[in-house]
């Protein structure tokens, strides 16, 4: 189960995939539309949960989705429901950014002292696109570490992100192994379309797991369980013959 997590600015962590509300998935708890972007981190977990609502607006791309408008979960929420599935892989994506959120020392107390405090024995690893977020974590360890790469900052263009560390890896100038060297992490979390089966070689002879994302309709699927990667990030894993 892989899910982004951020906090509120009494630090609590909640589940949301960006710094701010969603614009076109959430809308005020009376039902209007968002003026502009709400962050989170300048909002208390009870302004949040008493003033805003996600997941009830109708989307044309899932015209037969129940639309119920609802509260952010918090990670609380989750850890309590992971008591009743021990076995499962637990990947946290840290959404830890300058300025835009709490400190990374922040989440890593937050988040790590909420795990630790369960003693869950899911296995567990987080991930960011950020070496120094990654370290505030492992300074508060024991926790396994990936690094995202290249790192996709809020709101920025995937598409022009991707294109750029591709030129760069075909230059030499930079690769995911050595990214993920660098930052001391003991992985690696990339894009399917950056996949490189001779980059995944690499990291497992360096001792790195690879992680792959988010690769979502059933030929994609099938191309990747062919793949020596650790791990698939998909919404769809029952496309997926080697995930069933």
């Amino acid at each position: 189960m892989e899910f982004d997590v951020t906090l509120t600015r009494d630090l609590v962590p909640v589940l949301a995939h960006d710094p701010w509300l969603n614009e076109t998935l959430c809308t005020t708890a009376d039902g209007a539309s968002l003026s502009g972007r709400v962050f989170i981190q300048d909002l208390t977990l009870q302004e949040l949960q008493e003033g805003y609502r996600c997941g009830g607006v109708e989307n044309s791309d899932a015209p037969d989705a129940e639309v119920v408008p609802d509260t952010l979960m918090t990670l609380d929420e989750v850890l309590d429901a992971l008591v009743a599935a021990p076995e499962m892989l637990v990947h946290i994506d840290l959404k830890c950014e300058p300025e835009l959120t709490p400190s990374a020392e922040a989440f890593a107390e937050q988040i790590l002292g909420r795990w630790q405090a369960r003693g869950l024995p899911n296995p567990m690893y987080v991930d960011s696109g950020l070496p120094a977020v990654l370290e505030a974590f492992r300074a508060r360890g024991p926790v396994t570490t990936a690094l995202s790469w290249p790192w996709f900052p809020a709101g920025g263009s995937p598409t022009s992100i991707v294109i750029e560390h591709e030129m760069l890896t075909r230059l030499g100038l930079d690769d995911m192994v050595a990214a993920a060297t660098r930052a001391g992490s003991d992985g690696v979390v990339i894009p399917y379309q950056m996949a490189d089966q001779h980059l995944v070689k690499r990291a497992h002879h360096e001792g790195l797991q690879v992680q792959v994302f988010s690769p979502n309709s059933r030929e994609l699927l099938e191309y990747f369980c062919d793949w020596p990667v650790d791990v698939l990030i998909t919404d769809f894993p029952e496309e997926a013959s080697c995930l069933r």
